[in-house]
């Protein structure tokens, strides 16, 4: 028998395995107390959450997917927001939808988002389902004591917070009010904005980062707990793929290079790391799933994998060469 009675919870995220991978590890932890999991992102990660026999919706396209990481703004730092939420807006009201399908067929539902989750928000506010914001990384909790680190916020923290929030006003605000407003005068709730405050959930905030990496704040959501960094990693179980554990064997440890899962943008990055690892005359290993961004020829000193778990990898790595995502740090902090 579960601990707790049995709820169906709906994890939704949008985004790359960064965002994926906590959610979904945490979601068949929930299975495991014998929850019932129902698992939407995008048609691009199907595959991976049906392999674990959760019960999946999606959330736009592979062409949707594709879509958005081809655009090189996803990493510019001032215009990535733009990008990421007109890629995904259209299909916010699909994650509505999930929510409000799932209640009326099994109540006792509880949502589970990340912050850009204003589909699940609506849910709970107009349906009343409880829902919890997961966060994977703290430069999405804006404090005024201990402002998080971001691109372009400089100075003292008067100056910080000045900076905060004239960002968020002129490009959060400006970019997601007309959308969401519009469709809560349509579902009859009042207009909102500091969108960063409003997507915290009065409901419960979990921060998958621990406190000696981020320290609690005193105006944080009072809501808000925090537990470890998110570390499951999907084939993990299985081992070493053979021909990884082979490479491994072969030599000195390896430089590990990756620019993130998502990003296909990373033909200069690649080359430098090819280039590094002749001058310091090592091996090294390059991780993506798109092998168009790869140097025509690699030498045998380096090898080019998908994807292989970095908790297997990365005890046997002599570095980590990464792109600062969360999963990337927690996984070489562990190593």
């Amino acid at each position: 028998m579960p601990a707790h009675p049995r709820r169906r919870f709906i994890c939704s995220t949008f985004g790359s395995a960064g965002d994926v991978f906590p959610i979904l590890g945490l979601a068949l932890a929930l299975r495991e107390r014998g929850h019932d999991i129902l698992f939407a992102t995008n048609d691009h990660f199907r595959s991976l959450v049906e392999n674990y026999g959760l019960t999946f919706e999606p959330l736009g396209t592979e062409a949707d997917y594709q879509a958005c990481i081809s655009n090189p703004d996803l990493w510019h730092p001032r215009r990535a927001f733009r990008h990421i939420f007109r890629s995904f807006s259209p299909i916010l009201k699909r994650q509505y939808a999930i929510h409000e399908e799932s209640t009326a067929r099994n109540g006792n539902v509880v949502a589970i988002s990340n912050c850009l989750g204003f589909g699940a928000m609506l849910a709970r506010e107009k349906l009343g389902i409880p829902l919890i914001t997961l966060h994977v990384q703290p430069a999405v909790i804006w404090s005024t004591y201990e402002p998080p680190t971001l691109p372009g916020v400089i100075g003292p923290r008067w100056l910080k917070g000045l900076m905060y929030g004239l960002g968020e006003k002129f490009v959060i605000d400006r970019t997601v009010c007309p959308f969401l407003n519009e469709w809560r005068r349509e579902l009859g709730l009042p207009p909102v904005k500091r969108i960063t405050r409003w997507w915290n959930s009065p409901d419960g905030v979990v921060c998958l980062f621990p406190d000696w990496y981020a320290p609690p704040q005193p105006d944080w959501p009072p809501n808000l707990i925090q537990a470890d960094f998110p570390l499951w990693n999907a084939d993990a179980s299985n081992g070493l793929p053979p021909e990884v554990d082979d490479f491994l064997k072969a030599g000195d440890a390896p430089i590990v290079f990756t620019p993130g899962s998502a990003n296909v943008h990373g033909h200069e990055f690649f080359a430098a790391a090819v280039e590094a690892c002749r001058v310091l005359n090592r091996r090294g290993i390059l991780l993506t799933g798109y092998v168009e961004q790869l140097p025509a020829a690699l030498p045998e000193s380096i090898a080019h994998f998908h994807y292989v778990p970095l908790d297997l990898l990365l005890p046997r790595a002599a570095a980590f060469v990464h792109h600062g995502g969360v999963g990337s740090t927690s996984q070489a902090l562990l190593a």
